[in-house]
């Protein structure tokens, strides 16, 4: 990997005039635009040598350049940095004979690229003319111009070049710096069949839910028959499949064939790939993940062993029949090897229903577009499709809310020295977007009080007067507490029902009114006199949590959104299930979780977990999926989780994301457990009684836990861990059909349709073989279980200490004291006591060997004495797993199992966390962490333990 140019590149500026002794040049540019910077951020890597700088116009410009004579193609790009071009462009391109049309309408967040075919005389220079739409300009960024015999040559570096847009400078950076430069761990054999090892590929079936790595190779459970999805008129559903390499392919191509029917749209995807951090980032651990779904392209060179995966998406109309659509997927592998593969759509003869959650997300406004002041009407119009595309989008994928945002340019300053709304022109515009799209608000920004995006520029103002220093990041927002005068929160009131009044005069429902993102503990008593303002202005609230948020907001806040796992947390408020009930009934508050990194980790399979049976089993009565930056940031850097889509015109999604595909399968997935749910509740019949007895296993087993709540990630995905178990992806398949089944069966319908029942059965029966074929395969050669304690020291009894080292342990604290005035058991138990914070205070139980597939419980007992504000919510036992390097490699997970914050004492109380071993996971300590500042803790009858299958 290089940073320097491509071979061959010819840089052109707008002063560059043809000449034949250079052989290229402009005829004519009149009023060009022009960057050759090299920074900045945007989706396509506007930092990259080939995305930082371009040449543009309104008015149309001619480019010449010598070619031999013959027939070739151009590839040709239009985009720009995020910093500076910003209007939609479309770039009309013809090159002699051949033209085409980039439509481009965000070109500082994606480049937009076409191919033009074109002929050459070789005697008079080849004529490219750029043009655009009155009121638009035109934009390109690069060409690449190459010989149309050499279509597969070209297509190898057109891949190069897409992946600097998508890698560069990570992987520069990565190759120089990352501490591990791993692929992700490869299944441990590969299981073809004689007739694939012959044929030299192997083509096999997926769950959607399946992490799906570059070096994944097929396995005995894997379905080489013909792919299924099920699903209901107007939702979205997605079928995986992938090819396998055997010996080395120079070419592939895949192809839809139907379905046959106008009320089925199918899109072929092909799974892209990226470089993200794996597991924790901030350990130098990276690797390449599947992170894009784009419309299927010809695949260059796959060495063998390498697996290429394909999504296909099918749109269901609402109107669309029940019954069983069928198409096929043809796989041409060159040299003559073409490949045809059958896919079923089972459209249901139902339409689930979602009645109790709210689905929505933070949006950032397609409308704060910067420049919007200096667009044309074109310009304009380009961007206002864009946003409703988008708000469209959302809802094909289930959303019907967002978080939305007011414009900077509606708060003005009155003749009366105070601030005011005045709403400018894209208010009223963005409200048109919501109506038109069927889209709610779920909370609207109060900007000037905040500190991120626009800025705290009204809190600022007031806090120099006081002399008082301004907020310049979210953390410095306590700064601000009892430094504020009356009249300052008499004008955000004010605010308050000037937004509110430009609502009711759009006969728009009015939302509840958001401040600031994640106070925290330190920042909410700071916040609470701002709500309350809001309050007194007739406007609800709404904040983000994070735990240690209260009391200090206690009874100030009407809609309580909740970030990441915080509702599994200890500390601040602790919330289990039952406290969130009990809190709703008390505050007659609206609570909403969003996942943030979670959704758009590598594992699609959380997205799916999360929206389907996660949120129903907490029984919120909203949910707020994640934060949803669109595509201001960079998928690559800081791993930022945002729904990178990437507009082909401003009316259609050109690239989606696995993981934002699972919202909908999520979503669709709730909604049958709603439908299941009523229909069992509303019946006394033996299908019902069966159905509800169903429903409250699968609760049982979807809730998050406190003690199951994680502050790391998967090894293997680099999803964050939320669960005592993440299902495996088949088991997605499985459970759809277990509603499906129900459904049917409460309602009477299975012997109407034999078909639809036939085919539901078929994908129970091969995601529970899929499954039992994984585990048997996970538990191959693990030998017996080991039986007892693996940690034999956990008694305390007998241990010698000497110093800071202690025979069993491979880290022991000066602190920590064996004694025998307080025990639970036996004779002797562990002391810690603070009476200030003291770092790293803490013991670890030397590493025990892991069998990897197998489940393994860590079981402890605690007891703790201590003041409210003496405890953290860092203690707790923290379990450390590590790879065959052992410490030589940073470890593969972390699991907290902390001690509860809001319960400063308490009595013994068992502490216990049960997980499965990883493939790469050799060894596990146990470790336990006491960050209390003033406390004592005894700690006995720790065990690890090994669990039969």
């Amino acid at each position: 990997m290089t940073v320097a140019d491509p071979p061959g590149t010819r840089y052109v500026t707008p002063k560059s005039g043809y000449s034949r002794e250079t052989g290229h040049g402009f005829e004519a540019l009149r009023d060009p635009i022009a960057a050759s910077g090299r920074g900045g951020y945007c989706y396509g890597k506007g930092y990259s040598p080939l995305a930082g700088q371009y040449v543009g116009s309104r008015e149309e410009g001619v480019f010449l350049f010598d070619l031999p004579k013959g027939r070739y193609r151009a590839w040709v790009t239009s985009g720009s940095q995020g910093s500076t071009w910003t209007a939609p462009v479309e770039t009309r391109v013809r090159i002699n004979d051949g033209e085409a049309t980039i439509s481009n309408p965000m070109p500082f967040r994606a480049f937009a690229s076409k191919k033009v075919e074109f002929s050459a005389d070789g005697a008079t220079p080849v004529r490219a003319a750029f043009s655009s739409p009155a009121g638009l300009a035109w934009l390109i960024n690069h060409i690449l111009v190459y010989p149309a015999a050499d279509e597969r040559a070209a297509g190898a570096a057109i891949e190069s070049l897409e992946r600097d847009f998508f890698n560069y400078p990570v992987e520069e950076k990565v190759y120089r710096t990352a501490k591990v430069w791993v692929e992700y761990p490869p299944p441990e054999q590969t299981e073809l069949t004689e007739e694939e090892r012959r044929a030299g590929y192997a083509v096999v079936n997926l769950p959607v839910a399946q992490f799906s790595p570059r070096n994944y190779s097929p396995q005995s459970e894997d379905t080489r028959g013909p792919l299924r999805a099920v699903t209901s008129p107007g939702e979205r559903v997605a079928m995986q499949f992938g090819v396998y390499a055997v010996r080395p392919v120079s070419t592939l191509d895949a192809r839809l064939r139907g379905p046959a029917a106008e009320a089925l749209q199918a899109q072929l995807m092909q799974v892209r790939y990226t470089v993200r951090n794996i597991g924790r980032g901030g350990l130098g651990q990276w690797g390449y993940q599947p992170r894009t779904l784009w419309p299927a392209e010809t695949v260059y060179d796959l060495p063998a062993g390498r697996f290429q995966p394909y999504w296909i998406t099918v749109d269901v109309a609402g109107e669309a029949r029940p019954g069983v659509y069928t198409g096929q997927v043809e796989l041409d592998l060159g040299d003559g090897r073409v490949v045809l593969r059958e896919f079923r759509v089972t459209v249901l003869p139902f339409q689930p229903e979602n009645k109790r959650f709210t689905w929505s997300m933070f949006y950032g406004p397609t409308l704060a577009t910067p420049g919007w002041e200096k667009f044309t009407e074109q310009e304009k119009s380009v961007v206002l499709r864009v946003e409703k595309t988008y708000m469209r989008d959302m809802r094909r994928h289930g959303m019907d809310s967002l978080g939305g945002s007011t414009f900077r340019e509606s708060y003005v300053k009155g003749a009366d020295g105070r601030w005011h709304f005045r709403p400018c022109e894209r208010e009223g515009l963005f409200l048109d977007a919501l109506k038109e799209t069927g889209m709610r608000a779920l909370f609207a920004s109060i900007l000037g009080y905040e500190a991120y995006g626009q800025g705290p520029f009204i809190l600022n103002e007031e806090l120099q007067k006081q002399g008082v220093a301004p907020i310049t990041s979210p953390p410095d927002r306590y700064r601000c507490k009892d430094k504020l005068p009356q009249a300052f929160f008499d004008t955000l009131t004010g605010i308050t029902r000037e937004v509110i009044a430009f609502y009711e005069t759009r006969g728009f429902p009015v939302p509840a009114f958001f401040i600031w993102d994640e106070p925290g503990d330190i920042n909410s008593p700071a916040l609470a006199p701002f709500l309350d303002a809001v309050r007194k202005g007739g406007g609800r609230t709404h904040v983000t949590l994070v735990a240690g948020c209260f009391p200090a907001l206690h009874g100030k806040v009407d809609n309580r959104d909740y970030n990441e796992i915080a509702l599994g947390v200890i500390g601040g408020e602790a919330e289990s299930p039952e406290k969130i009930l009990e809190r709703k009934r008390e505050d007659g508050t609206r609570y909403f979780v969003y996942q943030n990194g979670t959704i758009m980790g590598a594992d699609p399979r959380q997205a799916r977990f999360c929206f389907g049976y996660w949120a129903w089993a907490w029984n919120l009565d909203g949910l707020n999926p994640y934060k949803y930056w669109k595509i201001y940031g960079d998928p690559l850097v800081g791993a930022t989780p945002f729904h990178p889509l990437h507009l082909e015109t401003p009316d259609r999604i050109r690239v989606t994301t696995p993981s934002w595909e699972m919202h909908a399968e999520g979503i669709y997935d709730n909604k049958l457990v709603q439908m299941l749910e009523d229909l069992s509740g509303a019946q006394a019949s033996p299908a019902a009684v069966e159905a509800g007895v169903f429903l409250r296993e699968l609760k049982s087993r979807s809730a998050v836990v406190a003690n199951h709540a994680s502050s790391t990630t998967s090894p293997l995905t680099g999803a964050p861990v939320v669960t005592q178990s993440i299902w495996p992806a088949c088991r997605y398949d499985w459970l759809r059909m277990q509603l499906v089944k129900r459904i049917l069966s409460v309602q009477g319908n299975e012997a109407r349709f034999p078909g639809i029942l036939a085919e539901v059965r078929a994908v129970e029966a091969e995601s529970e073989a899929r499954e039992a074929q994984l585990w048997t395969r996970m538990r191959r050669n693990l030998g017996e279980v080991r039986k007892g304690n693996l940690l034999p020291q956990g008694d305390f009894e007998k241990v010698p200490v000497t110093g800071n080292k202690a025979e069993g342990f491979s880290r022991w604290s000066a602190n920590a004291v064996i004694q025998s005035e307080e025990v639970r058991s036996g004779k002797a138990s562990l002391r810690f006591a603070h009476t200030v914070t003291v770092p790293n205070d803490s013991i670890s139980f030397a590493g025990v060997s892991l069998s990897p597939g197998r489940r393994y419980t860590v079981r402890a007992w605690a007891k703790r004495r201590s003041e409210a504000e003496g405890v953290s919510q860092h203690t707790g036992f923290w379990l450390h797993t590590w790879g065959p390097e052992g410490r030589a490699k940073p470890y593969v997970r972390r699991l907290l199992v902390p001690l509860p914050k809001p319960t400063p004492t308490f009595d013994w109380t068992k502490f216990e966390y049960t997980l499965t071993a990883e493939p790469q996971e050799k060894t596990l300590e146990v470790w336990f962490y006491f960050a209390d500042s003033k406390s004592t803790v005894l700690i006995d009858d720790v065990e690890l333990l090994e669990l039969e299958d």
